[in-house]
C-alpha cells in the first residue's frame, strides 16, 4: 500500500507555495494577478491554489464561510491604534473562503492559506506546518457554511451586498488597516 503522503506531495508544495504569499485586502482577486504580485486576500489566494492544485490533477473546490473576521486576529502592540480597537472589539462580519480538496482516498481537507509566514511571529495561524495530514488552521472561526460555488467572486460579492452599510464600511475599514499593518510586518521581515 503506497504512503498515503505521497500522493498528496505536490498539494502540499502548492499550499505553501501560495500560503507564503502577503494577505493584501484591496479587491483584486484574479489569480494571475493575485500570483504576479505574490500577494492577495483570502478568496484570491484560495482562487490560485484551487486552479493549481486543479491543474496538478486534484479536485479542488472554494468553501466560503461567515465568520467574524477580527475576532480571530491576535492584538499586537505594533498596530495602529485603531486596527488594536477594532480587533478587541471583534464585530467584523465577513464571508472567508479556503480551499476544500478531496482526496482519490476519500479524505477531505480543509485548506487555509490566508496568512504568510511574518506573521508566524504574532500569533496567526500560518499553517506552516501542514504536511498533508487533516485540515488547516482556519483564519476565522466560522458561523455558518455557506457552501463551494465554482464563481466564487460574484456569490462573495452577492453576499457582501446583503450586509448592512455600517458593516460594509467597519469591514472595508478594518480589511484596509489589517492591508497596511501586514505589508509593514512583511517590510521589516524581509527587508
Amino acid at each position: 500500500m503506497a504512503d498515503k503522503r505521497s500522493d498528496i506531495r505536490p498539494a502540499v508544495d502548492l499550499f505553501h507555495e501560495v500560503r507564503r504569499y502577503r494577505y493584501l485586502s484591496d479587491g483584486v482577486r484574479d489569480p494571475l494577478t493575485i500570483a504576479d504580485r505574490r500577494a492577495g486576500s483570502c478568496t484570491g489566494k484560495h482562487l490560485l491554489l484551487r486552479d493549481r492544485l486543479r491543474q496538478a490533477g486534484f479536485k479542488a473546490d472554494v468553501e466560503t464561510v461567515r465568520g467574524d473576521f477580527a475576532a480571530g486576529i491576535p492584538v499586537h502592540p505594533g498596530m495602529s491604534a485603531e486596527l488594536r480597537e477594532m480587533v478587541q472589539e471583534a464585530g467584523v462580519d465577513d464571508f472567508h473562503n479556503y480551499v476544500v480538496l478531496r482526496m482519490e482516498d476519500g479524505r477531505t481537507l480543509r485548506l487555509d492559506a490566508t496568512w504568510n509566514d511574518a506573521l508566524r511571529p504574532f500569533g496567526f495561524p500560518v499553517n506552516d506546518r501542514w504536511h498533508g495530514e487533516g485540515d488547516t488552521a482556519i483564519a476565522l472561526e466560522p458561523q455558518a457554511s455557506l457552501g463551494v460555488r465554482e464563481d466564487v467572486v460574484a456569490f462573495k460579492k452577492d453576499c457582501l451586498d446583503q450586509l448592512p452599510r455600517a458593516n460594509l464600511a467597519r469591514r472595508a475599514r478594518f480589511l484596509e488597516l489589517l492591508s497596511e499593518w501586514i505589508s509593514e510586518v512583511d517590510e521589516m521581515t524581509t527587508g
